[in-house]
């Protein structure tokens, strides 16, 4: 966008490299073109409606995993130092009479784009929340510290809940009812988002036959935890057949698995601060050797070899 309005795309690309790695130095820099180029008020909340859950990489992949949108607002808050590196606790979770209340306290202040983070972060939660739930969040209010008449008509219909402005502090009020209600257990299957993420993780694997393919999306679907006798059935055959036909591929259900949670657990290892330990856990391992055997297995290095080297994706 900001090369096709004439910004010169070498030169923000070398700047780039000069600033501070800091995600949020790098996006700080990159707002302050577009919100120049564009004059657009409304720009982080449009930009806030883009970022899918797919977006966030094996963080998106364990938000969708959540059962309900109050387990997704707590692994945001978990999580809010990849978000924001310099506010460990920013994110305040609250339910007071009925409400579900998110405030961020001290978000990063930018002079040039004084809004800006603010914006996209509460425009972004809201679309993922839609996202996941399929819900509309009837009820919800954003309030905000900025004076009223700094928040554009439009921002209410963007968003598509109430704003009020003259806040003491950044926040967002659902129903309690609405964050706290179960998903159905098939809501994750048919999230085009869940889709579209499993293509990402899946992305770096040698790609298989028809089957295996099939069988590694579905097991995304179970954190790569089910059963073959759980998998056959979604496929609408026994166990047996399923077996039969996988070897006949010359692999098995159990290497599949095994293979897909090494995968997945290179993303963690690459990624995040995690101990070995705590990724063995996450991916439903009992212990860190047995983990540390099947990774070796697969990959010809152990976890601790592999997060030393801290390669770029695969």
């Amino acid at each position: 966008m900001l090369v096709s309005r004439g910004e010169d795309g070498g030169k923000i690309r070398r700047h780039l490299k000069h600033i501070s790695p800091n995600r949020l130095e790098r996006l700080r820099y990159l707002a302050g073109i577009a919100v120049k180029l564009t004059d657009d008020p409304c720009l982080a909340i449009d930009t806030g409606q883009l970022v899918s859950l797919a977006s966030y990489g094996i963080l998106g992949y364990s938000f969708m995993q959540s059962r309900s949108l109050e387990e997704l607002y707590i692994q945001v808050k978990k999580n809010m130092w990849v978000l924001d590196p310099t506010e460990k606790n920013a994110l305040k979770l609250s339910q007071p009479e009925g409400r579900y209340v998110i405030s961020y306290e001290n978000p990063p202040h930018w002079p040039e784009v004084p809004y800006f983070y603010i914006d996209l972060f509460f425009s972004a939660l809201l679309h993922q929340s839609r996202e996941l739930s399929r819900k509309n969040l009837d009820g919800a209010v954003l309030y905000l510290k900025r004076p009223a008449e700094h928040i554009p008509p439009t921002y209410s219909k963007k968003l598509g809940i109430e704003v009020i402005g003259n806040s003491e502090t950044d926040l967002l009020i659902l129903q309690k009812e609405t964050v706290r209600e179960t998903f159905p257990d098939t809501h994750l299957f048919h999230s085009p988002s869940f889709y579209s993420h499993c293509d990402v993780l899946l992305g770096g694997m040698k790609k298989e036959s028809t089957l295996v393919e099939k069988v590694r999306h579905s097991l995304l679907g179970h954190s790569g935890r089910a059963d073959l006798e759980t998998i056959a059935t979604e496929f609408g055959m026994s166990s047996r057949t399923m077996r039969r036909h996988l070897t006949t591929l010359g692999t098995s259900f159990r290497h599949i698995q095994k293979e897909l949670l090494v995968h997945i657990s290179k993303e963690y290892l690459a990624n995040t601060p995690l101990s070995i330990a705590d990724i063995a856990e996450l991916i439903g391992y009992h212990d860190a050797p047995t983990y540390s055997r099947a990774f070796k297995q697969i990959t010809g290095h152990t976890p601790a070899e592999f997060k030393k080297q801290k390669p770029a994706k695969e």
